[in-house]
């Protein structure tokens, strides 16, 4: 880490590497850099204000804009080759991967699928789509929207390569399945036909369910942004 102090004498830590790389900063790196500006990079880096940066009179500036900068400027990695892991290490706690995506609940996948509609690129998604779906195993309980959340915040805090390969995968599992409705049909009646009794009523209420699944289901076929290299 490349260490720096601001303005208010406050040390600001920078990466030197992709390992050193969160995956927070990594996923800033996505939505808010232009792939071209090597000042409002290191900005990003640092939380430095942009314009006091483009306004300095220091060579010494000029050097460490590089020194911060150089590893994203000369060295892109193609993220999508990283090998998947068995397990994953958030906090204290070993957790195994998923093998497919139908180990998620109807809640989990909708919130992702909801989350993909509104972004531009799917990498802006890594931290969300693994903490959704790691949430139970981590806390072994049900899953639980706001402890994703807490989870996240973990998440983000990771190396980028640790986290990416997870995230990608998820992801790109569930944009192909949005393509072709999102969920099976035995992930969708399966659940409801164990839980009802065949009544007309029960019956009745399964196939509103169903229609209500549906509608969601309709939503999956937007195009949304694919997860490509940084460059």
């Amino acid at each position: 880490m490349i260490k720096l102090r601001d303005s208010n004498d406050r040390i600001v830590k920078v990466p030197e590497s992709w390992r050193e790389t969160t995956c927070g900063l990594f996923q800033r790196y996505i939505n808010e850099w232009d792939k071209v500006d090597r000042i409002k990079l290191f900005c990003i880096q640092t939380g430095f204000q942009e314009d006091k940066v483009r306004n300095a009179k220091s060579a010494k500036l000029d050097e460490i804009i590089d020194a911060c900068t150089d590893y994203v400027w000369y060295n892109p990695i193609d993220f999508d080759k990283i090998p998947m892991p068995e397990v994953i290490i958030v906090g204290n706690k070993t957790m195994l991967l998923p093998k497919d995506i139908e180990e998620m609940t109807i809640e989990q996948n909708m919130i992702v699928k909801d989350a993909m509609k509104g972004c531009t690129d799917l990498r802006e998604l890594l931290s969300l789509a693994v903490s959704v779906y790691l949430q139970p195993q981590y806390d072994d309980a049900p899953f639980d929207l706001n402890s994703a959340k807490v989870l996240e915040g973990m998440v983000k805090e990771m190396s980028i390569l640790d986290v990416y390969p997870i995230g990608f995968f998820l992801l790109n599992r569930l944009k192909r399945r949005g393509q072709n409705g999102f969920l099976s049909w035995r992930q969708v009646i399966r659940p409801l036909m164990l839980n009802a009794n065949s009544t007309p009523k029960k019956l009745g209420l399964i196939s509103l369910n169903l229609g209500r699944i549906l509608v969601g289901l309709i939503g999956t076929r937007k195009p949304t942004g694919y997860c490509l290299r940084l460059y």
